[in-house]
């Protein structure tokens, strides 16, 4: 997809990004995994069957999830996988717009474009196929 595909960033969409990763990240109480499902990794929507708690890609699926209900297309969601500055792998959400690509994190309640945000990006989906994962441009 090219740039002009995705939406633009208007202050319409901005303010749902700020809101989602507000509502998200007040909203769900961070917790393992292996400590919530006694498991080693598993995806669940926090604010349906999660009981409003999950670790970071349970924060990117209810965002994002969010994000969809409020006309945001699925082509311009991708969740993407990064290494943190301690060594930890970790998922956010990365919201393509025809301005650029920004980050929605559960770390932190600034969104900021991606190349702003100090991760090693490990890979995201496609927009084209969300079962595709791609390695990120170069920054």
């Amino acid at each position: 997809m090219t740039a002009s595909s995705f939406p633009a960033m208007t202050a319409d969409l901005w303010k749902q990004l700020e809101t989602a990763n507000r509502v998200v990240n007040v909203g769900v109480r961070s917790v393992s995994d292996v400590a919530h499902y006694g498991v080693q990794d598993y995806w669940e929507l926090p604010f349906q069957g999660g009981g409003n708690a999950g670790d970071c890609e349970d924060y990117v699926l209810q965002k994002r999830q969010m994000l969809l209900a409020r006309g945001v297309p699925m082509a311009a969601l991708s969740i993407a996988l990064v290494k943190t500055a301690w060594g930890e792998e970790h998922a956010v959400l990365l919201v393509r717009s025809a301005q650029g690509d920004y980050v929605l994190d559960n770390l932190t309640p600034w969104i900021k474009p991606w190349t702003a945000v100090s991760y090693n990006w490990i890979k995201w989906q496609s927009g084209d196929n969300p079962e595709v994962w791609v390695r990120p441009p170069v920054r």
